[in-house]
């Protein structure tokens, strides 16, 4: 899927809209929609511009190369899927990093958009918590899905070959908020 269909795809879902009311409130064909999502049409930006809008959201354009949380949140997913939850946990820190890496306004673009589901509330809640986290650090504003995102009702110790008594105190308290325990030095860019 490329990256304008994902878009596409999680700023739909995102507005609780069918391809057909998206088709209905954009000017679009249904068809072209299906097409678009599924990568079998390029999208124009124009095209894609118009379709956001009529989701309620913009495009924006950054200049990086780093992943945006919807990114790892898509990737986190096609690893549970093929069931590998270390790739799905490097997804995460990987993103940690990414963040880390920008400052400013670029960091708080890479959050913006809402992430969709992992498939797991437990993944949900991590990238939920390595997003505030990393705009805490640079005292930046929260994005308003933060405020929806889960909490785990149990503490979850991320990387259980760690002491989860030590980690739980290294935790950033923006996850431990969210009940998942990670130190903050496995947080660390390396």
């Amino acid at each position: 899927m490329t990256n304008a269909a994902a878009l596409l795809k999680r700023a739909r879902g995102n507005a609780q809209l069918t391809q057909t009311r998206l088709s209905e409130l954009s000017g679009t064909a249904q068809s072209n929609i299906a097409r678009a999502e599924a990568g079998h049409r390029h999208l124009k930006l124009d095209t894609l511009d118009k379709l956001l809008h009529a989701t309620g959201h913009r495009l924006v354009l950054l200049p990086t190369t780093r992943f945006t949380v919807g990114d790892a949140a898509e990737d986190v997913r096609a690893a549970l899927i093929a069931g590998n939850q270390e790739r799905a946990y490097r997804i995460v820190i990987q993103l940690a990093d990414d963040l880390a890496s920008e400052h400013g306004a670029e960091r708080v673009a890479l959050t913006v958009p809402p992430p969709g589901s992992t498939g797991q509330v437990r993944y949900d809640a991590f990238i939920a918590g390595v997003a505030e986290y990393r705009l805490d650090e640079e005292r930046l504003p929260l994005p308003a899905w933060l405020s929806s995102a889960p909490t785990l009702d149990e503490p979850w110790c991320v990387d259980e070959s760690t002491d989860c008594d030590a980690a739980a105190a290294a935790t950033p308290p923006r996850l431990r908020v969210r009940n998942v325990i990670i130190g903050a030095y496995e947080l660390a860019s390396r």
